[in-house]
This record gives C-alpha cells, sequence and structure tokens, in this order.
C-alpha cells in the first residue's frame, strides 16, 4: 500500500490529466449551438438572434411536396420541446438584472422568425432516395436587419440535411428563456455518399419503435443508408408472401417476433421521409440456418462417419431446385424493397458440413471441382449475384466474395469487413468499396470509446491514386445483435456511432478530438432531448439544461388507435407480449383535426417514451402483478353505454386512478393499460382474450339486444407517465 501511495497513477484524455489529482466538474465541458456531424464550411458572425417557438415558422418559396411539409412538422416539434426542456426550479426566482440579459447584448440584433427554404428542383410526396441522391445546400442566417435566414438545395434530400443543421444552431439562453442562434453561413456536402449503420435483428429480435427510433437517431447525424441485416442463423424474423413458412418456423415467434409486409414498408417511408434509404441483407450461403426450419432442402445434411448426425449446414450448392428457390425468392425481395442495392452477404462459410456430404463430394466429382470447395462457394455466388443481376437489382457482397475470384459486375459494391488489403485490391480491379474494419459497435472498449472510431478513416490506411481513392465511396458502423437487444441497443450504438457519422460526412482534415470531445457532449445532450437514449460519450459530467426533461419529468403522451381491419389484433398482442404501446408520438400536441388525419394516414402509432407510471401512486408497470378486467355486452345506443361504442363485446381495465391532464382533460392510471379497450363480436372471444393473457375478469350484461354484427375492431389508448405542466 505505502508503495501505492507514492506512485502517480494519471491517464491524458482530451488534454486532462486525471488521477488522484481530480478537478471538480465536468471532464469535457459541453458546446452550445455547434453542429454534428461538422460541416465542411462555416463562417460565423459576431451577431444572434432569438426564435420565439410560437412565433417562427418554416416557409417554402417554391417546390414543396409531402416530404417537405412533414419535415417542417417535424423541426417544430423538435424546436418547440428544445425550448420547453429548460430546467425549472423549484420555486419561482425573483426576477433580476441577469434575466434576459442577452436582449442588452450588443451583439444582438433581434428576432428570427422564418426560415425560408429554397427547393430548387420537384419532388414528389413519394420519393425514395437513392445511391445518387444529391445532399448539398446552404444555409444563411447572417441578416442583421431582417427576421429570415434562407436554406437552399436543389434537392430534397439537401433540404433534409439543412433542415438538421439549422434545428443544431438552436441552443438555449443562459437563462433558459429563449433560443438563441448565431449569425452563421453555412455551405456543406457529405464527403462520402455511403454512409450507413448496420442493424442486425436476427440475433436478438428489435421491435418496431425500437427501429424507428434508431432510424431517427440516423437522421440526426446525417446518415443515409439502414442497412438491415434482417435475417441470420438464430431467426427468420421477415415474412415473406411466397414463402410464409419462413418466418413460421424460424422467426422466435411467428406472429411476435416478425416484420410483417406491412412494418417493412412503414421502416421503408419512415426512412425514406427522413433521406435514408433501407438496404435489405439476406446472406447466403452460410449464415442460414433458421432457413432451414420451413425449407430443410434448402440445407446441406452434415454426416458424421456416413450418417447424418442432426445437423443442417451452409445452402445446398448442388441443386437446382436451390436457384429456382432463390430466383423466386430474390425476386420478391427486389420487389418490396425499392433501394437499388441487396446486399447478399457471402462470408464466413464453413466448408466442414459440405466436405462431409457424399452427394456434393459426388457432384464436385462430376464437376471438375473435387476437394476444392472455396470453388463451389464461388460457383454459388456467382449464380447467385447472375439472378440478382437479372432482377435488374445491383449487389453488395462482403469481402470474401471478392477474394474467391468471383466474376462480380462492376457496379457491385465489396463491404470490406476484416481484411484490409482487400480494399486496394478491389478498387484496383474497378470495383467500388464500402468499409468497416474499424467501425464494428459490438466491439467494446472501457470508457467513451468513440475515439477508436473517430480515429479510423478509410482514407488514412493506404496511399492510393486519385482514381482508385474515389472508389472507396464510403462505409457503415455495424451494430451485431449477440449481447444487445431492445433494452440497450440504442445505448450501445448511440453516440459511437455518431463517431462514424462525422468521418464519413465531414473534412478529411477535421480530426481534432479535443473539439469533437466537446460537440460530441452538445450532440449527446441533444439526442436524449430528441429521445434517444444515448450514453455519455466521455466520462463525468451532466446534461444541460436543455436535457433536464429527460432527466426529470416528461409529457404526458397518449396514444389512440381507432379501426375495423382484424389485422391489427396482432399488434395488440405484440404490444401486450412486449410490453410496448402500439405508435406515433407527441399527440398531445396535436389539435384534433390534426390527429385525425395522422391516424388516417398511419393506420396505427405507438408512443415512446420511459416505463408506464401512475404520476398519483407512483406504481411502475412491473408492480401491477394481476388485471381485473370487466366483460360487458354492448348496448344499444351510446346514451345507455356511455360510450361511442354500441356493437362490440368489450373488455376494460378496472384498476384505475384518474387525474386532471391540462392538456387532454380526464385521463386514467394505476394499472398502465387502465386506458386500453378491445372490442370482440363474442363474449367467447373476449373471455379466451383474458384468459390467454391470464387476466382475472368479471361479465357485466346488457339487457339490450345487439344492433347489428360487425367484423373484429379496437379502441386503443394508452397513457404514459409525466410530471404534467401547464407552462
Amino acid at each position: 500500500m505505502s508503495f501505492l501511495r507514492t506512485v502517480l497513477i494519471s491517464c491524458a484524455c482530451f488534454g486532462y490529466i486525471f488521477g488522484y489529482n481530480i478537478h471538480p466538474g465536468p471532464l469535457v465541458q459541453a458546446t452550445k449551438g455547434e453542429v454534428w456531424p461538422k460541416p465542411q464550411k462555416q463562417e460565423r458572425g459576431d451577431g444572434f438572434m432569438a426564435v420565439d417557438p410560437q412565433m417562427f415558422k418554416f416557409h417554402a418559396i417554391k417546390e414543396t411536396c409531402k416530404i417537405l411539409e412533414v419535415a417542417f412538422e417535424r423541426y417544430m416539434k423538435i424546436i418547440t420541446d428544445s425550448a420547453n426542456s429548460r430546467l425549472r426550479p423549484k420555486q419561482q426566482a425573483t426576477p433580476s438584472s441577469r434575466d434576459k440579459a442577452w436582449k442588452d447584448h450588443k451583439n444582438f440584433v433581434g428576432s428570427l422568425v422564418t426560415l425560408q427554404v429554397d427547393l430548387t428542383e420537384t419532388c414528389g410526396d413519394n420519393d425514395i432516395p437513392t445511391a445518387d441522391m444529391y445532399e448539398r445546400y446552404s444555409l444563411h442566417i447572417n441578416m442583421p436587419t431582417q427576421s429570415q435566414a434562407i436554406l437552399k438545395s436543389k434537392s430534397i434530400w439537401g433540404i433534409l440535411r439543412g433542415l438538421e443543421t439549422f434545428s443544431q444552431l438552436l441552443y438555449l439562453a443562459d437563462d433558459g428563456a429563449a433560443l438563441i442562434i448565431n449569425s452563421t453561413t453555412i455551405r456543406d456536402h457529405p464527403r462520402f455518399h455511403h454512409r450507413g449503420l448496420l442493424l442486425d435483428t436476427a440475433r436478438h429480435y428489435m421491435p418496431m419503435n425500437i427501429i424507428l427510433r434508431i432510424i431517427d437517431a440516423m437522421a440526426y447525424n446525417k446518415m443515409n443508408i439502414f442497412h438491415w441485416h434482417i435475417v441470420d442463423d438464430q431467426s427468420f424474423p421477415f415474412q415473406s408472401k411466397t414463402f410464409p413458412e419462413l418466418s413460421e418456423k424460424g422467426a422466435y415467434h411467428p406472429e411476435y417476433m416478425i416484420y410483417t409486409p406491412e412494418d417493412v414498408q412503414r421502416v421503408i417511408r419512415y426512412a425514406a421521409r427522413r433521406g435514408i434509404r433501407v438496404m435489405p441483407e439476406f446472406d447466403t450461403p452460410g449464415h442460414t440456418r433458421s432457413w432451414g426450419e420451413g425449407r430443410p432442402e434448402l440445407l446441406t445434411t452434415c454426416y458424421t462417419n456416413s450418417k447424418p448426425n442432426g445437423y443442417l449446414g451452409p445452402i445446398d450448392p448442388t441443386k437446382n431446385s436451390t436457384y429456382r428457390f432463390m430466383e423466386t425468392f430474390f425476386r420478391e425481395i427486389v420487389g418490396v424493397f425499392p433501394e437499388q442495392y441487396v446486399h447478399l452477404g457471402g462470408d464466413e462459410v464453413d466448408f466442414d458440413c459440405w466436405q462431409s456430404n457424399a452427394a456434393i463430394s459426388q457432384w464436385m466429382a462430376d464437376n471438375n471441382m473435387v476437394g476444392d470447395y472455396a470453388t463451389l462457394e464461388e460457383y454459388y455466388i456467382q449464380k447467385l449475384v447472375d439472378t440478382v443481376n437479372s432482377l435488374n437489382a445491383k449487389s453488395i457482397v462482403w469481402e470474401e466474395v471478392f477474394a474467391n475470384g468471383v466474376e462480380l459486375p462492376k457496379e457491385t459494391l465489396v463491404h470490406v469487413w476484416l481484411n484490409n488489403d482487400i480494399l486496394p485490391n478491389a478498387t484496383f480491379n474497378g470495383y467500388k468499396t464500402i468499409w468497416s474494419s474499424c467501425w464494428y459497435l459490438d466491439h467494446l472498449s472501457t470508457g467513451g470509446d468513440w475515439t477508436k472510431y473517430y480515429q479510423c478513416d478509410p482514407h488514412s490506411f493506404f496511399s492510393l491514386p486519385p482514381g482508385q481513392e474515389k472508389l472507396i465511396i464510403g462505409g457503415e458502423a455495424c451494430m451485431w445483435a449477440e449481447v444487445v437487444d431492445s433494452t440497450n441497443v440504442i445505448q450501445r450504438i448511440w453516440p459511437r456511432a455518431s463517431a462514424v457519422a462525422e468521418k464519413l460526412w465531414s473534412a478529411r482534415s477535421v480530426r481534432d478530438l479535443q473539439d469533437a470531445a466537446k460537440r460530441l457532449e452538445e450532440h449527446t445532450c441533444r439526442m436524449n432531448v430528441r429521445g434517444i437514449p444515448a450514453q455519455p460519450p466521455n466520462g463525468a459530467g451532466y446534461f444541460l439544461r436543455s436535457c433536464s426533461r429527460v432527466l426529470l419529468s416528461s409529457n404526458v403522451q397518449r396514444a389512440a388507435l381507432s379501426t375495423t381491419v382484424p389485422r391489427y389484433k396482432s399488434k395488440i398482442d405484440d404490444a401486450l407480449n412486449l410490453r410496448e404501446a402500439p405508435q406515433v408520438s407527441e399527440l398531445a400536441v396535436l389539435k384534433p383535426e390534426e390527429l385525425k388525419q395522422k391516424k388516417q394516414l398511419e393506420g396505427y402509432i405507438t408512443v415512446e417514451g420511459p416505463v408506464d407510471i401512475s404520476p398519483i401512486s407512483g406504481i411502475p408497470e412491473e408492480h401491477i402483478k394481476t388485471r381485473r378486467v370487466r366483460i360487458y355486452m354492448p348496448a344499444k345506443n351510446a346514451m345507455q353505454s356511455g360510450t361511442d361504442n354500441i356493437h362490440f363485446w368489450q373488455i376494460e381495465f378496472d384498476n384505475r386512478e384518474r387525474w386532471e391532464n391540462p392538456l387532454m382533460g380526464w385521463a386514467s392510471s394505476g394499472d398502465p393499460m387502465s386506458n386500453m379497450k378491445v372490442e370482440f363480436s363474442s363474449k367467447d372471444d373476449a373471455i379466451a382474450y383474458c384468459e390467454k393473457n391470464g387476466w382475472q375478469w368479471f361479465l357485466q350484461e346488457s339487457t339490450e339486444k345487439l344492433a347489428r354484427s360487425k367484423n373484429y375492431g379496437v379502441n386503443f389508448a394508452w397513457n404514459k407517465r409525466a410530471r404534467v405542466s401547464t407552462k
């Protein structure tokens, strides 16, 4: 111990030396109003303006479309939340000379009331981003004699990137009384076109609300490729219309842990409105064990001592039926996903099972491949690539496919993840490449390990001729899901993937770790305010006042679903089993006509927020041991029933508390599901539903006869906890 006392333990991190001698306060002081990723060119003036969300507006001065209109609504909500997120003192402070001191500052030039948005080329309501989308924009907030600013781009995708930048320039004044924006001119564009995040949804199933939140965070970081590694050995959650048996037998659960065609289209639309492409990956011939649950004939039977040993190996490449299946399957995939590229995988193929199978050995002998299993793999991949190419789609393959000598079409992308030497070889042969070697998010290090991703640059490993360097079109951060699920995947991704996002967007010269640490501290806080629970990036510290709403309280949100379409029953089942509400955010701030329109457009909705809890009793969801459910027969008219529903048997949760919500009138709590109602066409269906979920129930019948028969329907309302404030 005496020896230890004499030892000075210190560590350099962002210029700080710490050990036994520690200064109080945060390790890294966050910036205010700095942009992440760092713009290509930014000029700052001395002046600044205030922004009042109640007065401020976006205005399209030329072209517009639904994508832009929805983006205005989305960013208006972000700005309003930023203004409302200041830390409120427990007691109202008396006015002081410091209140709104910014108004008296010599550089204060007034209020900014409009961002003029100049989209110079047309956009369509249902446009989909493509590999060559234009993302360049300019933003001018430097008109001290005017109350306007201008965002300009020729593409809707450039406008979306500019709106994100504009939202990040806003910050709270020191007194928390206003949003401030500095005089600024930005001319910006991405360094790389391909800026992706891979999410594995096969090792652990990721619920829809998690996927959508991750896509939101990608937009906040100006990433533009959602690489959906949707199936793997462990599970097959993609629901194929052509081969439904794949998910029926290969998913972790055939109803609750699948992605329906409607789910997939929702992800595609959701991402497209944020300028993000959705690229699917169906990895073969390896990583396919779950395929064999529904279609065992696709896989290779493994043998030990010439007898089947009960295991199945990779896709059997010797059967003609394999290729007929793959052509039909990928024809469906190309029709489902509008993305130009399909990731075909092709990595980590274990040859042992092929070697054990006598039929495969005989086929190889008949085709002059004796003992050459790499050539057998090449044979399969070549036919698969040719098949996808014939479907007018383009392929992305893992690096092993190129290394094994497959003759790839020149438009094929080679995804480098393991052997860095593949990159110069592939570009020398004229292939475009994307890079992931040093951006695996499942590789953990102690502390704020975002720095290891930030210090990695795909141009720094080799000195390539300009022609080859241009063929490196970007890269992807990869979140493999062996040890993450819906409880921790978002925290594991962010803000670590933010480091990758800046490497792929900002200029090559942007590499200052100290500057990045300060900006990332602010950006992490910003993501938390927006509902992305990003982990602390650097070490000891605290969130700025603009993050306090997330830490101290949350707004009441209510999601509602009203439909007579039976397929939504699975959504209710999913919510009950996974303890997640079905989804749309921030309904409390919507006007009734806006809510009606949103419900019509989105069909069903989900609320995202903190754990369900009663604002009166403080009883969280996990403490509700039993649920008492009332089942009652529909009344003949609304006057008798006291509701607007008169045609269904209905269950209603009986564990209730009531409080007055100033945003929405009266609401119920106690049991987090106390405001949920589910309607059935018969009493037996209602009873069976309660018993399936293990709920106590009692019957309350009406003497009135059922007015008329009607199909299954639901009314669904779910309250989230809050400290409600009218401020």
